[in-house]
């Protein structure tokens, strides 16, 4: 999500996944994206993200999600915030703090 220091990004992205707890469920993911440098090598982001499971009995859930990002090397990151749902199928809050690898 990094661009030259100072700017604004904006992203958006499809992803198409599978969850394997005892049955294959497919899912359909669909994200916007807007994110800034704030300091070094920490940045800040906002989402609205979407979730569909059409083999699920459950809605579409919606996500408004927030959060900061450190890179620690250009391979490297840690993310932390919060996934707040705001349709009535999606959880109410959901905090996270992760790492991400890219190779």
């Amino acid at each position: 999500m990094r661009g030259k220091a100072g700017d604004w990004v904006l992203r958006r992205k499809w992803i198409s996944s599978a969850t394997v707890p005892e049955v294959m469920m497919p899912n359909t993911s669909t994200t916007v994206t807007i994110g800034h440098d704030i300091i070094g090598n920490l940045a800040g982001y906002t989402e609205f993200a979407a979730l569909l499971t059409p083999e699920n009995s459950v809605d579409w859930q919606g996500f408004w999600n927030v959060g900061f990002t450190y890179a620690i090397n250009a391979n490297t990151q840690l993310d932390c915030g919060c996934n707040f749902g705001v349709t009535d199928s999606a959880p109410d809050y959901n905090p996270f703090f992760g790492m991400s690898f890219r190779y």
